[in-house]
């Protein structure tokens, strides 16, 4: 099993049971602030990543899940086998066989750059075995 898309699937599951919700409009704010219980007088919401909000009083729950999450990455990132799944799993994800040479998405999703891959000799090493067998398998198959 993919280490990294595990622990992704349990970061997803616990981020699911936090109270926030996607509006797109005022119908949708409306309806999201009555599934999460509505506001206290004087009570805000938090807006984040675009559409997303959270009530005031909820958000460090929120904050604490980020930080965990932020955490079990930058554990994770010092596994070797961890982070080649994870670089495995996010070149297919941004398609790198189209681009071949240009990296940063995956990069970028894993919250990494180019120069932090290349000067730890974990993910350096890591990110090319991926980037060969991710390649070797889109030749063999496409």
């Amino acid at each position: 099993m993919n280490k990294y898309l595990e622990m992704k699937k349990e970061r997803e599951k616990s981020l699911n049971k936090l109270p926030f919700f996607a509006a797109f409009s005022k119908k949708d704010f409306e309806e999201g602030l009555k599934k999460v219980g509505g506001l206290k007088p004087g009570e805000k919401v938090f807006n984040f990543c675009g559409c997303m909000f959270i009530k005031e009083s909820d958000y460090p729950k929120f904050k604490k899940h980020r930080e965990k999450s932020n955490k079990l990455m930058e554990e994770g990132l010092k596994d070797p086998e961890f982070a080649y799944d994870a670089f495995y799993y996010e070149l297919g994800n941004y398609e790198f066989f189209l681009s071949y040479n240009d990296p940063r998405d995956t990069l970028e999703a894993l919250d990494l750059t180019e120069d932090e891959v290349n000067n730890n000799e974990v993910l350096k090493n890591a990110f090319k075995k991926a980037k060969h067998d991710y390649l070797k398998y889109c030749r063999e198959t496409c």
